[in-house]
């Protein structure tokens, strides 16, 4: 016990807990002791004092003192002190007892009295709770900060730290950044390191009071020489990196295996690539792969190409580049197409690198699977390189023969990889990427010879279409047909090749597929292309100027007549088949402060003459149907197409006069002459405006010729629907020839074409029409009911049939031909021409709402079409390439040229002859063109072997007689309901030949056994209904929807009846199918059941004999005919006014 110096003698010493008692008396003379032995009254008893006195080690100080009188004995017990005292009255014994305060009370006893470091020594000694003992030193240092001793109330503070007593850091770190003692802070929350005590923040705002102070050499030491256990990592590396001590948070990273983040900052900072490289060599592959996938694109772009390269070879398992062909992989190393996305930043290494693996010059180095995934890659870098250098500006010599290694280098690469797979990859990316041999060679192997072709005939090329078909034809012998046809109708003179292609067919008895081809193409028929399809928006204008994408503009016909409005006035269509606008021109649909006399409201129609870059837009100012027209709504825009097709320049726009073009107009179509003018039809109020390109002036032209009316005895009728009264336009398509100078022009509810010397009606805004255009208007012809017209540079006007779905072309010399099937468009609406091809746009007007009571019928989308032309031109080089082959008739005996009235009578004369008529039974009818339904009929009364070309009769659809001097068949209904129904049925022959009879009171179609019966493979159709005679329309009806497109029509228990697209054709066709019969009941009665040609053999034969054959046969009846009876022909003109 340490000494405590204490007045009076002891006499009594005790201890309790911490403290020690003493009972002294006082060594003065005056008060004797009595202690213990003492009677005398309590006042003059002795007086002792009892002190008790709390003695710790390092603090000693009195508890409790005060005086009793003769104490007798200090007893310790029962948690207190007990004192017995002779003091109490009459001398009576007392006992007192002293018990410890509480400690809370004792505590605040000490802090009250700022004894705080008593206060905290007897709360650790009296094990009092940590919070109440952390709280004495919170307290403490308080006191100790209000008097600005930082220092001292640091100390005191860090206790808790030291005690682990719960004083919460935030309060000690805000106090002392409230005062900017930002050290004492850092000294506060090292201590918090040390102690473990530290949280992520604490880390992180140790470091940056260390930045703050720039004390490098303590944060260098604290990050050294602390256990990484005592703070957290990823915060000491952001915020040194924030604070930018970068090699600090390199090194802490790399401390703590935070791999990531070294390579980061390495490569980031440091741009160490030579020390990350090293780095990234050194740890598991796996791990190096994903920092490498995370990280690397940088170390990859800026690394020499061959430590990059020898960087992911490593980490593949891949040791060294002289590796051998399909080596094992290393254990537990990444597969290389893993690590390919690393070069995304830098393709030429990737090819390098790819080609290290895949191409090496001991073979691939990779297992075969993972070697064809990476195959595509490779192989789509190498064909995008070699693009490149194909159509680079450099043409120089270095250039051509880095192309061709290189080329060789990708034939090396998709040789060595034959699979389905693998070739469908080189086919896609070689097609994509225009490199020839690599496609050729991947659809070859894979049998897409079709492909082959049409890149051919894509291409013009004529000595790769001979190598594919030497090459494929041995597989598919049609490759060589093909080819003929392609060569003869290409413009490129190829007949050497069409000769090789000639003596290979020769040599493989392919001469019936050669007879097809020539007769194809004696049909000057054109094929169709599908450019686009724009769903159900509707187009009406197309320009296509050379070389450039279409452009192609949409109207806005108002939802009346259009529910599905466009989503652009002007489109360009790509090649890929999307649309984008445009530019150029604002539509005043896309913006809010739009001026309808510059912005697109309506765009009706375009027009590009066949040269320059010059675009006419027709904005029609409205929408049909719609209210007023706003004043220069109404206008033709000039403009200039830039080279990229994709926008334009405008030049100048044209607005109209109000009483021009007024309220109730609606500009529907234009052309240009190139001198000066423009000619626009105004479909409403049935004008065309003459418009002085120069001054602007414009002058209507009102016509009698462009009414809306129909002319007597005609009906405008599209796939059955009459059309006559709801659809009124007076004018609508125009065409300028700029070979003769002709304007041409039709109302669409009219059959006649009209025309106009153009320069009568330039001559008109000096004259006025009524004196420049008096007798110069021409009626060129019947033609049908059409709404596009064009002309091309040889002055062929091409025109759009609404009945027959077909294009129809009038050539200059005013001849009439069709260069479309029939059938084939719904509703060709828009056409422009050019010297090989015509552009149709198709918007089945026919079935919107607006003409079927609000009802909308269109399935199929609106397309824009391109019809090939030119077959004509294929057939005289065809001919002239076979010229003096003796597999062909070099030349055939001619027959004059005859009108349909004279090829029905020798039609009749022809079958007559051969036993197919039975007395003035049967008749044979034939449409005549341009769309009124009329015909022409052998008369009912005259036998077949007597009729004349005089004798045959017109009559309408009904069947009624419009010229002729005979009556027609009560039958006819068997005739006109069938060619109401069928646009191929344009001759139809009906009679009882004998053996066709015969099948047909068997109720038997004959079978196709023979060579001949072939023509009619699949064509045969049995009617089993039999009434008695088909003298109605409604049993025609019936006939005509049972019987489908058959070409050869048995009658149970009636007769035969034969249908073709000439009257050739259908004689042809008539004569064979008697044959057929009588081959197939002549079998029957040799008690046997004919045997069927095999049904791969038909085909081709079929169309030769229905083509070519035909031609063979007509030609020599007729001769035979005409020198045993000349006055047959020749009686009637050529022409008839029914037609």
């Amino acid at each position: 016990m340490s000494a405590m110096p204490m007045e009076g003698d002891k006499a009594i010493l005790e201890q309790f807990k911490s403290y020690f008692i003493a009972v002294t008396v006082d060594s003065g003379p005056s008060m004797p002791s009595t202690f213990g032995t003492s009677s005398a009254p309590p006042s003059s008893m002795p007086k002792q004092t009892v002190t008790i006195c709390l003695a710790h080690p390092r603090m000693r100080f009195i508890a409790y003192s005060s005086q009793f009188t003769d104490v007798a004995h200090v007893v310790v017990g029962m948690g207190g002190v007990f004192i017995l005292s002779r003091g109490g009255a009459d001398g009576n014994t007392v006992l007192f007892e002293l018990r410890e305060k509480p400690l809370a009370e004792r505590l605040d006893i000490l802090v009250k009295k700022r004894m705080f470091e008593w206060a905290s020594e007897v709360a650790l000694k009296s094990d009092a709770a940590p919070e109440v003992t952390a709280d004495i030193y919170r307290q403490h240092g308080d006191a100790l900060f209000e008097k600005r001793a930082y220092d001292q109330a640091l100390g005191i503070y860090m206790k808790t730290v030291d005690l682990g007593l719960p004083l919460e850091p935030s309060y000690v770190v805000e106090r002392y950044l409230d005062a900017q003692r930002i050290g004492h802070v850092a000294q506060y929350l090292k201590k918090l390191h040390e102690k473990d005590m530290a949280e992520p923040e604490h880390t992180a705002l140790l470091l940056k009071c260390y930045t703050k102070l720039k004390d490098f050499s303590t944060l260098e030491e604290f990050l050294e020489n602390t256990p990484v256990s005592q703070y957290d990592s990823s915060t000491a590396i952001e915020v040194l990196e924030a604070a930018g001590y970068y090699g600090l948070a390199a090194a802490v990273a790399q401390k703590v295996n935070r791999n990531d983040d070294f390579v980061r900052i390495s490569l980031d900072q440091f741009k160490s690539y030579g020390k990350t490289v090293e780095f990234l060599r050194s740890l598991d592959r796996q791990e190096a792969c994903r920092i490498l996938l995370a990280h690397g694109r940088p170390l990859m772009k800026l690394l020499p190409p061959s430590e990059s390269i020898e960087l992911v070879r490593h980490i593949c398992g891949l040791q060294s580049k002289g590796g051998s062909e399909g080596q094992e992989p290393v254990k537990g190393a990444p597969s290389v197409d893993e690590l390919v996305p690393v070069f995304v930043e830098d393709l030429h290494q990737l090819e390098v690198f790819l080609r290290s693996v895949l191409l090496a010059p001991a073979g691939c180095q990779l297992p075969p699977a993972e070697a064809e995934r990476l195959f595509p890659t490779l192989l789509e870098l190498l064909v995008r390189s070699h693009q490149a250098l194909t159509e680079s500006q450099d043409q120089s010599a270095d250039n051509h023969e880095a192309a061709s290694k290189l080329g060789s280098d990708i034939m090396r690469l998709v040789r060595q990889y034959p699979g389905e797979g693998a070739l469908a990859s080189t086919l896609m990316l070689c097609q994509t990427y225009s490199f020839v041999d690599g496609f050729f060679h991947a659809a070859e192997r894979l049998h897409r010879f079709q492909l082959l072709m049409n890149w051919c005939f894509e291409h013009r090329d004529a000595r790769r279409l001979l190598e594919v078909c030497k090459r494929c034809g041995s597989v598919d012998q049609s490759l060589w047909v093909q080819a003929l046809s392609f060569l003869s109708a290409d413009g490129g003179g190829h007949l050497e090749e069409i000769g090789e292609v000639l003596r290979h067919i020769e040599d493989s008895d392919l001469m019936q597929p050669l007879l097809m081809v020539i007769e194809t193409l004696k049909q000057s028929k054109a094929t169709f292309t599908e450019i686009a399809n724009f769903g159900k928006m509707v187009a009406t204008g197309l320009c296509k100027l050379p070389g450039l994408d279409p452009i192609v503009s949409f109207p806005k016909w108002g939802s009346a007549l259009l529910p599905d409005q466009p989503k652009f006035a002007l489109a360009v269509m790509h090649s890929s088949g999307g649309l984008t606008s445009f530019h150029g021109l604002r539509s005043m649909e896309d913006v809010d402060d739009g001026d309808p006399r510059t912005d697109l409201v309506s765009v009706q129609a375009l027009y590009c003459p066949q040269s320059g870059t010059e675009m006419w837009i027709l904005d029609s100012g409205k929408g049909i149907g719609d209210p007023d027209l706003a004043h220069g709504a109404a206008k033709l825009i000039r403009v200039r197409v830039r080279e990229n097709g994709l926008s334009g320049r405008v030049l100048r726009v044209y607005t109209f006069p109000k009483d021009v073009v007024t309220d109730g107009s609606y500009l529907n179509d234009v052309r240009t002459d190139g001198r000066g003018f423009a000619y626009i039809t105004d479909s409403n109020l049935g004008h065309i405006l003459v418009l002085n390109l120069y001054d602007g002036k414009v002058l209507p032209w009102a016509d009698v010729r462009m009414k809306a009316h129909l002319e007597v005895g005609e009906k405008f009728e599209v796939n059955g629907k009459d059309l006559s009264s709801k659809l009124q336009v007076p004018v609508d398509g125009i065409a300028y020839s700029e070979q003769d100078d002709m304007l041409y022009w039709k109302p669409v509810t009219r059959s006649s074409l009209y025309r106009v010397p153009a320069g009568v009606l330039r001559n008109a805004h000096k004259l006025g029409f009524d004196v420049a255009v008096e007798g110069q208007v021409e009626d060129v012809g019947k033609l049908g009911f059409h709404d596009g017209l064009d002309a091309d540079s040889k002055g062929n006007v091409y025109l759009t049939d609404l009945v027959n779905g077909a294009i129809q072309r009038r050539s200059a010399d005013g001849k009439v031909s069709w260069v479309s099937e029939k059938g084939a468009m719904s509703w060709p609406d828009f056409v422009i021409a050019s010297q090989d091809a015509v552009y149709v746009l198709t918007t089945q007007v026919h079935l919107m709402p607006f003409l079927n009571d609000g009802v909308d019928l269109r399935k199929e989308p609106n397309k824009l079409l391109r019809v090939q032309l030119g077959a004509a031109k294929a057939k005289g080089k065809l001919e002239a390439a076979l010229e003096g082959r003796s597999s062909f008739p070099a030349a055939m005996p001619p027959i004059p040229t005859l009108t349909v009235p004279e090829e029905l009578a020798i039609a009749a004369r022809i079958l007559a002859a051969a036993g197919l008529a039975l007395d003035v039974a049967g008749h044979i009818t034939a449409m005549i063109p341009g769309g009124s339904g009329n015909m022409w009929s052998t008369p009912y009364g005259i036998w077949w072997r007597d009729v004349t070309s005089a004798d045959i009769l017109a009559i309408d659809a009904d069947g009624n007689v419009v010229e002729g001097s005979w009556d027609v068949t009560p039958a006819v209904a068997i005739h006109t309901e069938l060619h109401r129904a069928r646009a191929d049925a344009a001759v139809i022959i009906h009679g009882h030949p004998y053996y066709g009879s015969l099948l047909s009171a068997m109720h038997e179609i004959p079978e196709i056994a023979e060579q001949q019966a072939i023509m009619f493979d699949g064509d045969i159709a049995l009617f089993h209904e039999y009434t008695g005679g088909i003298d109605n329309l409604a049993d025609g009806q019936r006939l005509a929807s049972a019987v489908g497109n058959a070409t050869a029509i048995i009658l149970a228990n009636h007769g035969v009846m034969i249908t073709g697209e000439s009257v050739p054709q259908a004689v042809y066709r008539a004569v064979t199918f008697e044959r057929t019969c009588r081959l197939h009941y002549d079998t029957l009665a040799a008690g046997r059941r004919p045997v069927p040609v095999p049904q791969a053999t038909r085909q081709m034969l079929k169309r030769s004999l229905n083509t070519l054959s035909v031609d063979n046969f007509w030609r020599g009846e007729v001769r035979h005919l005409l020198r045993s009876t000349p006055d047959l022909i020749g009686r009637r003109g050529a022409s008839c006014a029914a037609e």
